[in-house]
C-alpha cells in the first residue's frame, strides 16, 4: 500500500487491525473442531490441541506483559509453570 503525504512525499505506513476476544474464541474453536475430525487417536488429539492452543493465546506474546490487575479474560487458557 502506498503513503503519500499532502505535498506527495511517500511514508511507510502500517495497519493494524483489531479483533475482538470473541471472535478469537470463535476462531479457536473452529480449529478445535477440525483437529478433532481429523485426529482419530484421542491421545494425539489432546496433545495436538494442547499444543495449538498455547500456541494460539500465548507462544505469540510475550507472557510478561501486564495483564491488568484482574488477568485474562473469563474463559482464556491459562498459563501452566512447566
Amino acid at each position: 500500500m502506498e503513503c503519500k503525504n499532502p505535498d506527495g512525499t511517500e511514508w511507510e505506513c502500517a495497519y493494524y487491525g483489531l479483533i475482538t476476544y470473541e471472535s478469537l474464541r470463535k476462531l479457536e474453536g473452529k480449529v478445535l473442531t477440525i483437529l478433532d475430525a481429523v485426529l482419530p487417536d484421542k491421545e494425539q488429539c489432546k496433545a495436538t490441541k494442547d499444543i495449538f492452543r498455547r500456541t494460539f493465546w500465548f507462544d505469540w506474546v510475550d507472557n510478561g506483559i501486564y495483564k491488568g490487575k484482574d488477568g485474562p479474560p473469563n474463559g482464556m487458557p491459562s498459563v501452566s509453570e512447566d
